[in-house]
């Protein structure tokens, strides 16, 4: 008996990817369109409409606030796009009728194709080039750079770009959708929400000032230890003030950063105690603040120590 796979696919529920807008007016931003992915596509669309709505001022008010959106997974349009591409700029020329083909975001124009039967040994060069395979006319490019380029194009026209920002369902009511749900991005040490953590980084340096020695083969002759440091930043968008109270109020905070394959596949360091400056800049929004805090972390007394890094593997000895 011949096994059909399609018999055995995975159940799906609905309720992993569809719910119902439950969000309050201070826990959302509410935008005229929506688009979801900072592709080419996506990022084209986002363009296009918004040069319509600048022909059409009432439209584009009755839009509200933020006309048009784009909300991508990535640190930046392009950064999950890893694959080359060879382009028809049909579609750049309308979409910038001013622009020249040497300001599109293209390495070059295609002079030339083959194309090739290959066997285990050899390569047979085919007399004639099918339509559909000829790309005169044609550019190479980066899918990266494209993206990267008209999400700076968006962005200039008044597309609020929102990166780094999953949508992790859709969310539906009678039959419509009313928008999306991001994912939680920051968390505090009991699971609920702290911020809507936007970037973060951390630096650790243990300071070791090196004892200058003439050496006849150029190596460190010593070091002297100083005292270590942990140090970074954070970035909030339209979170509610969690982390701007704490700063005020000069409270320590605990701050995890994971870097998470699987459950069994993992870095995590933990920051016991972490003493957050009033930001650089608190920006009012639709929904809360966007805040900048660079951080220090201080030796922790409880812990004994600044901060915790745990590896979780399959590796039981190095």
């Amino acid at each position: 008996m011949t096994e059909v796979p399609a018999r055995f696919r995975p159940p799906v529920r609905s309720a992993d990817f569809i719910q119902e807008p439950a969000a309050g007016p201070d826990e959302r931003i509410d935008v005229g369109v929506l688009f979801v992915g900072a592709g080419p596509a996506g990022l084209a669309g986002a363009i296009r409409l918004t040069q319509l709505l600048d022909g059409a001022p009432d439209i584009k008010a009755a839009l509200g606030d933020v006309p048009v959106a784009v909300v991508e997974k990535g640190k930046y349009p392009g950064a999950h796009a890893v694959s080359g591409a060879v382009v028809n700029p049909v579609a750049f020329r309308k979409l910038f009728p001013g622009v020249a083909d040497a300001e599109l975001p293209f390495r070059g124009a295609v002079t030339g194709e083959s194309l090739y039967l290959l066997s285990e040994k050899r390569a047979i060069r085919a007399p004639l080039v099918p339509p559909t395979m000829r790309n005169h006319g044609n550019f190479v490019a980066s899918l990266s750079e494209i993206a990267r380029w008209l999400g700076e194009r968006a962005e200039a026209a008044g597309v609020m770009l929102l990166s780094d920002t999953a949508a992790v369902k859709a969310l539906v009511k009678d039959g419509a959708v009313h928008g999306i749900l991001t994912g939680a991005k920051g968390l505090g040490r009991d699971g609920a929400p702290l911020a809507n953590l936007t970037g973060a980084n951390l630096t650790y340096t243990n300071n070791l000032e090196r004892i200058e020695t003439i050496r006849s083969d150029g190596k460190i002759d010593g070091a002297d230890p100083t005292i270590a440091a942990l140090t970074g930043s954070i970035e909030v968008r339209f979170a509610d003030t969690s982390l701007l109270d704490k700063a005020t109020s000069g409270d320590p905070v605990a701050l995890e950063f994971a870097y998470v394959i699987s459950a069994n596949e993992k870095l995590v360091i933990e920051a016991h105690e972490v003493y957050l400056p009033k930001p650089k800049r608190a920006i009012s929004g639709p929904g809360g603040v966007q805040a900048s805090f660079d951080w220090r972390a201080a030796n922790n007394s409880s812990a004994g120590r600044m901060m915790t890094v745990t590896l979780t593997n399959d590796v039981e000895v190095y």
